[in-house]
């Protein structure tokens, strides 16, 4: 249950309330949702979306019609989660209209989805402009990416590759990306980044692409609906050991992936960024083993190494037609 808090004039309180299994309201709020500016009426409207990104979970619409840097209006969306709503808004969306004090936000509905996309899209009224706004709500794709270093260990005096006519110790490094989700298009476009060292200034990286001798490149995957993945493999080798001055510390080898433009009407949800790294690199000779250890990717909770995308809503507008 939501509801607006009774605060003064010149705050903005939106509370919330969670029943619980076989248990009626508690007395207190679960959660409070507080508004960015002052007299800005945050919670003047509410409205259920419903599920936007397609998790199990009711997300909610805020409106704040005097709310933003000239008073122009603002709506707020809150993703539902199992303890009740984000705790900061994972969209703003700012009124299009020139002029201020429209009471854009006034009105709120959602739940319905108009353009018949399997999605619930969102009214919003500005009852000072006497105007209506459509906003469409886009497809979500969920995604996944790892990263795999072949072999687990790579010995740098087996050079089984070659870059030119010398022999080089090199090894595979294996990119694939997953997408699932409700009614998302056929095709994926994806643009891939990879980069190799990404932890060294670029003069200083111990490793290179072999196929074309550059510390990053830049791929398209298009992935199938019906298919759900796609991967693709690079070969990097080892410098040699005369020109790699760090032969100790690990190397940390990245991939990016985003939607392309190709892909249209969809928004990229989950994780985008992956990360691998070696475990105790060892160019040239050293005590007791001379191998090059790899890892596998790194667990999607490693904060500093794999980063997972919040999700925004981007929810395109239509102007009614007059």
């Amino acid at each position: 249950m939501l509801c607006q808090g009774p605060v003064k004039l010149s705050e903005a309180l939106v509370v919330v309330y969670l029943q619980r299994k076989y248990t009626s309201f508690a007395s207190r709020p679960d959660q409070s949702l507080i508004g960015s500016s002052l007299y800005g009426r945050f919670g003047s409207a509410l409205a259920v979306l419903g599920d936007l990104d397609m998790d199990g979970y009711q997300d909610v619409a805020v409106g704040a019609p005097w709310s933003g840097d000239s008073g122009q209006g603002q709506v707020f969306i809150y993703l539902g989660n199992s303890n009740g709503l984000s705790a900061t808004p994972f969209q703003v969306i700012d009124s299009p209209l020139p002029s201020s004090r429209t009471a854009f936000g006034f009105t709120l509905r959602g739940r319905a989805d108009i353009d018949g996309n399997g999605y619930p899209d969102l009214l919003v009224g500005a009852w000072a402009a006497d105007r209506a706004f459509v906003y469409r709500s886009q497809a979500v794709i969920r995604s996944r990416v790892s990263l795999t270093l072949l072999p687990d260990f790579l010995n740098p005096d087996v050079k089984l590759c070659h870059q030119g006519n010398t022999p080089v110790s090199c090894f595979v490094i294996q990119m694939c990306v997953y997408v699932s989700g409700h009614r998302i298009p056929q095709e994926t476009a994806l643009g891939v980044e990879l980069q190799l060292d990404q932890m060294k200034q670029p003069m200083a990286r111990r490793t290179l692409l072999l196929s074309t001798n550059q510390l990053q490149d830049t791929m398209k995957l298009v992935v199938q609906r019906e298919v759900g993945m796609t991967c693709v493999n690079q070969t990097a080798y080892l410098r040699s050991e005369e020109e790699v001055q760090d032969k100790l510390s690990p190397i940390f080898i990245t991939v990016n992936v985003s939607l392309l433009n190709a892909t249209q009407h969809a928004l990229l949800h989950g994780q985008t960024h992956a990360a691998a790294q070696s475990a105790g690199t060892r160019i040239g000779h050293c005590r007791g083993s001379n191998r090059f250890q790899t890892s596998r990717s790194l667990p999607a909770n490693h904060a500093d190494r794999v980063s997972v995308m919040p999700v925004l809503i981007v929810i395109s507008r239509r102007t009614p037609q007059h």
